[in-house]
């Protein structure tokens, strides 16, 4: 290797390694103290504003002997400052400590941390009483937990808090040590490795830090995602419904009778940490107690798009009886099938295999794949299928077998039955030529059959879950069938709210996509470590070099990009009816991870007018400093997770 290409590895990895670290000063600097945590309530009831004379206590026995501070769920309010929060904390009715913030003072964390000037000793056992009151407007919100109809403010109590800069070398070091391992790959790779093995290379790594930094039941919805999971690992394909009255009126529950503590109260939070999980570890599936669990958001989920999770807590459920097991090995499931999802995809697609691993290897991909939702056999499920018609239309160039046509509709079998937004992409069915099946006569009827199994599986689904859409607390004056005649009737005002949308949230959905909000959308991720993932796959788009003798040509175009904004459109349209307001003038519901299917056909569709070509088996084909940036910044991103979660273990 030449001085100068040595110049350029080493400046390259730097640069890197420092992007990284300073990820970690960012978080580190306004984060929660590092502690341990021994007694916590999550805000389950959301967050209150602060204003006169609001005052709210807590009072509970000390789980611990030694008290170092108390964190708070305190939240900005978008106007400015107002009065000051008075907070105080007393032990056995005396008082120990007293503070005194503004609105400017509240953390940008998820919480805000008051330490004690002397920390209290000796103290399990003793009463602690929080207060926290104000005598104007604030300017903040608190977090609030409700229990027999009292709110209380939710709270943390710290213990033996960690050095911040033991984290910092700790985090330091699972950095360097990620980048040195994929830097092996990169210095002695073969001329033999193909994108696959890079993409599966980087996965593994990723996987692994994010099993840890991402806890169990801390993704969004993900406790209603497992008992949904659970019920189908029971033989139960569709769920129970029953009818109760809240302030005199009938409201309907769609869930299912499930052993008691199933899933841990304090695991059906949006803030779960390692610690919460190492309390539960002993925990036992009992099913002399069962109580009534709902899940309206996710009974609407057809069975067949959890699979790979209900194999796995089915193999769990037989081998113990602990739910934490039963849940991690799900995930394992979904992770594993993600993984070879794509693997196969890249390995399918003639052409665009790096926009493939990158999309795939993208914050919130991971996410997705790591956790019981369903959103990552969607993901795998769509790149593997526009990838297979591709394989179809340019590679294959024989007639099919009928293994080749049975994967075609195990395929379309799951695309229909995972998302119903993402059936279009059946629309590439026309892509495959005519002269890939034994005559004209065999094609037809193919055709034939296709169609009707997707209007059977994508119409005949919905019918069933329309009927749990009752059981959904969306916002109120919710009325999907008034929507509907609303947009055919006046299909201009739709247009207006869907430009209003854009323009307020695009940016957000865009960050989003890539991994803005993680967790339980709760924790924020520095935007300095998002926008190069979209330089990477604008450079990819641009750039990338495959070789061969394929024209890309204007209706495959077409196809892709017209299929990927009929799905973008109709998922405004969705959440137009099941989560907006009658009359609202902006769409709500929307979430960006929603668009990560729809990447790779439609960069596929904007690339330059030029030969796009099936890529060469190489190394040269790979780009490494692509794959070394996605590496570094999202072992980055997963760095910052960690550190909420060594907040609440350590």
């Amino acid at each position: 290797m030449k001085k100068s290409k040595y110049r350029k590895w080493i400046l390259l990895w730097g640069f890197l390694v420092l992007t990284g670290l300073l990820s970690i000063c960012y978080t580190l600097y306004d984060s929660r103290m590092l502690g341990e945590v021994f007694d916590q309530v999550s805000p389950n009831s959301g967050y209150r504003e602060m204003h006169d004379d609001s005052l709210y206590t807590v009072s509970f026995r000390s789980r611990t002997d030694t008290v170092q501070g108390i964190e708070l769920f305190l939240e900005k309010m978008p106007a400015g400052n107002g009065k000051d929060i008075k907070v105080s904390l007393s032990q056995n009715n005396k008082k120990a400590a007293g503070w005194q913030i503004s609105r400017s003072e509240v953390s940008d964390s998820e919480t805000t941390y008051f330490p004690l000037e002397k920390a209290l000793t000796n103290c399990k056992g003793d009463r602690i009483s929080i207060e926290i009151s104000s005598s104007g407007y604030t300017g903040v919100r608190i977090g609030v937990s409700s229990m027999d109809g009292t709110e209380t403010p939710a709270y943390r109590l710290i213990s033996d808090p960690l050095s911040k800069i033991l984290v910092f070398f700790l985090l330091a070091g699972i950095l360097i040590l990620g980048s040195t391992i994929f830097a092996g790959f990169y210095l002695f790779r073969k001329k033999s490795f193909r994108t696959e093995q890079a993409f599966v290379t980087i996965y593994i790594i990723l996987c692994l830090v994010s099993f840890l930094a991402i806890p169990v039941f801390n993704t969004p919805d993900e406790d209603h995602h497992f008992y949904r999971i659970y019920e189908l690992s029971q033989g139960h394909l569709i769920s129970d419904k029953q009818v109760t009255t809240e302030n005199g009126q009938e409201v309907v529950q769609v869930g299912r009778e499930f052993p008691k503590d199933l899933c841990p109260d304090d695991f059906e939070t949006r803030d779960v940490s390692l610690w919460d999980v190492k309390n539960h570890l002993g925990d036992k599936v009992d099913s002399t107690e069962t109580e009534f669990c709902e899940f309206a958001n996710t009974a609407l989920y057809a069975p067949p798009s959890y699979l790979p999770q209900i194999i796995g807590v089915k193999i769990a459920d037989i081998l113990t009886d602990s739910p934490l097991f039963m849940a991690y090995l799900g995930r394992l499931m979904n992770t594993v099938t993600f993984g070879l999802l794509v693997f196969f995809a890249i390995r399918l697609s003639p052409f665009g295999k790096n926009l493939i691993a990158i999309t795939a290897l993208l914050p919130m991909s991971i996410q997705a794949a790591n956790s019981l939702s369903a959103d990552g056999l969607a993901i795998g499920i769509v790149l593997l299928f526009v990838a297979y018609i591709l394989y179809l239309k340019y590679t294959k160039t024989e007639v099919l077998h009928k293994k080749e046509i049975a994967l075609l509709y195990l395929l379309i079998f799951f695309l229909c039955c995972c998302k119903i937004v993402y059936v279009p992409f059946c629309l590439l069915l026309f892509l495959i030529p005519q002269k890939r099946f034994k005559s004209r006569s065999a094609y037809k009827r193919h055709v034939v059959t296709a169609a009707v199994m997707i209007v059977v599986l994508s119409l005949g689904w919905l019918l069933i879950a329309t009927s749990f859409l009752g059981g959904i607390k969306a916002n109120v004056n919710v009325d999907t069938a008034k929507q509907i005649k609303g947009i055919l009737k006046n299909p201009i005002q739709f247009v207006m709210t869907f430009v209003r949308t854009l323009k307020v949230y695009l940016k957000e959905y865009l960050l989003q996509f890539l991994g803005e909000r993680m967790g339980w959308m709760n924790i924020y991720i520095p935007s300095f470590l998002l926008y190069p993932f979209l330089i990477i796959l604008g450079v990819e788009v641009c750039m990338d070099q495959d070789t061969g003798k394929h024209v890309f040509p204007t209706y495959l175009r077409v196809f892709l990009g017209g299929t990927s904004i009929l799905i973008f459109l109709l998922v405004f349209v969705t959440l137009y009816g099941q989560w907006t307001p009658v009359g609202y003038r902006l769409i709500e519901g929307i979430q960006g991870r929603y668009f990560i299917p729809l990447v790779f056909p439609f960069l596929l569709a904007v690339k330059p007018i030029r030969r796009i070509h099936v890529q060469q088996t190489g190394n040269k084909q790979i780009p490494w400093n692509s794959y070394t940036c996605v590496l570094i910044l999202n072992l980055s991103v997963f760095l910052v997770l960690a550190v909420h979660v060594l907040a609440d273990c350590i």
